[in-house]
């Protein structure tokens, strides 16, 4: 089996647990009283006893290390995308549980999703560049990569600042771009973080990064950038519709994850014209679908509301 079947799978399985997660947090957090009327330790007292969110963060969680192991197999051009399949899950498993029927227009957009999807995976190379941690990160260490980091950062932080100074009525928009950049940054720790993951040495390529220091830095970048983002996600639920603010975060976390593999990573060096041509119109169309479905599923988040 190629390393890119492998990846595919295991990109798969991760997202599909991913968005199942969403769904459970996005029930949970909704029952919770908002998070800015109540203190610190009684927020993660609220989240953590209550079973719906609680397993859904297990999923949530646990689905990391399996898109970790995706992305050492593939490329992040071709793992990410298929968070689109996600949005798939999502929604057939919204309509399910609200007992709603699946619109001629949500056919259409898993249609394109699943298209988009594809072409990825076709034009994406069966083997990637050297990944070793030490190339990686020399890779990231000059003027601008660096610069490019910051621009992300900003990116995730303004959204929130803007949110908090301004009106509320759209902060839950804002807060799932937050969350969707955040994912970003998480995808460049993690791309490096991969790299000590050795396909044919497991366990000594662990138990060898365990003694180095830049492993354990990159953890605690992956935690503070990934438990960054689950806020932000958080928040966007209890004060915007979860039909828009989950695909926004998916569509923003996909589009921008991409082109991190293209600017920092070099991952579409060597395409040809049609196969980048092929590519970008995928990205695109995934997008327009994911988009689509935002736009159809606002109503069946409209009328749980009502019932609730």
């Amino acid at each position: 089996m190629s390393d890119k079947i492998i990846a595919v799978l295991l990109a798969i399985l991760a997202y599909t647990m991913l968005n199942v997660g969403f769904i459970l947090e996005r029930k949970g957090a909704k029952a919770l009283p908002r998070v800015e009327n109540q203190g610190f330790f009684r927020n993660i007292l609220n989240f953590v006893t209550n079973v719906p969110w609680f397993i859904g963060y297990f999923l949530t969680s646990v689905q990391y290390y399996i898109y970790l192991a995706a992305i050492r197999y593939g490329s992040i051009s071709l793992v990410t995308p298929f968070s689109g399949l996600g949005i798939v899950v999502l929604v057939v498993l919204s309509s399910r549980l609200l007992g709603e029927k699946i619109s001629r227009k949500e056919i259409v957009a898993i249609a394109l999703i699943v298209a988009g999807v594809i072409g990825l995976g076709i034009t994406s190379p069966d083997s990637s560049t050297d990944r070793s941690p030490e190339r990686v990160a020399a890779s990231l260490g000059s003027p601008g990569p660096i610069a490019f980091i910051a621009v992300l950062v900003a990116a995730m932080v303004a959204p929130v600042l803007l949110s908090s100074r301004g009106s509320r009525r759209n902060s839950g928009i804002s807060f799932a771009v937050a969350a969707g950049v955040a994912s970003c940054i998480t995808a460049i720790f993690s791309y490096v973080l991969a790299g000590y993951i050795s396909t044919e040495n497991l366990v000594p390529g662990l138990l060898a990064a365990f003694k180095a220091l830049p492993f354990w830095l990159l953890i605690l970048a992956v935690n503070l950038s990934g438990t960054a983002g689950t806020a932000f996600l958080q928040v966007g639920y209890q004060r915007g519709k979860a039909s828009l603010v989950a695909p926004l975060f998916t569509i923003v976390s996909t589009v921008g994850a991409v082109i991190v593999g293209i600017v920092l990573f070099g991952e579409w060096r060597g395409f040809s014209p049609v196969a980048g041509a092929v590519r970008m119109a995928s990205i695109a169309v995934v997008t327009v679908g994911a988009a689509i479905l935002s736009r159809a599923n606002a109503k069946i988040t409209a009328a749980e509301g009502d019932h609730s």
